[in-house]
């Protein structure tokens, strides 16, 4: 027997000088460049995005509170002055300085119920001369919303001159808020 031969394996293609292999003919002699990934931008874009959304929404907050704040955590304090005011009174007071002691604490309306008090007490005065001392035991808001509330106070009243007496009364102060203080609007005895 003769030399075996094996059947030579396919060559490839010589490519002549000057032209460039076909496509895919050869592995390329380095990694493809990477494709461009735009995942970490639109990451940056939206967490910034979302940094800014929480900043709107709490500043928004604050100029909320701010424009939308009823003051009502003074209410309180701003009726119980008022009320005590309006409530005492030193024997010989006149309607003229009663008046003049309340007048920046009353709206318009409050201010007309105000003065039929005023004569009141003016007639009071002139049959017995009586000082009327009022202080607040007790203080509590009841409703207050868009500048208007309710408070309920419970007083007591020490009278002393010829019609002396000692009382403790639940009112009611309804109260407006008007050019950045409280002022009064009415004023009812609950019991």
């Amino acid at each position: 027997m003769g030399p075996v031969t094996q059947p030579i394996p396919p060559q490839q293609p010589a490519t002549p000088p000057g032209s460039y292999p076909p496509p895919g003919a050869y592995p390329p002699p380095y990694p493809a460049a990477p494709k461009k990934s735009y995942v970490g931008l639109i990451i940056g874009i939206l967490a910034a995005f979302f940094v800014l959304l929480a900043g709107v929404g709490v500043g928004g907050y604050f100029v909320y509170r701010a424009v939308g704040d009823d003051h009502c955590g003074t209410v309180a304090d701003a009726a119980a002055s008022t009320v005590t005011s309006a409530m005492s009174f030193d024997s010989g007071t006149t309607k003229e300085s009663y008046l003049a002691r309340n007048r920046d604490r009353w709206t318009p309306f409050g201010f007309t119920r105000l003065q039929q008090l005023a004569g009141t007490i003016e007639q009071l005065q002139k049959m017995s001369p009586t000082a009327v001392n009022v202080r607040v035991v007790n203080q509590s808001v009841k409703e207050c919303q868009d500048g208007r509330a309710k408070v309920l106070l419970v007083l007591h009243s020490s009278a002393k001159g010829a019609g002396s007496y000692n009382t403790t009364t639940t009112t009611t102060a309804t109260m407006q808020w008007v050019d950045g203080k409280w002022l009064a609007t009415d004023l009812n005895v609950v019991s």
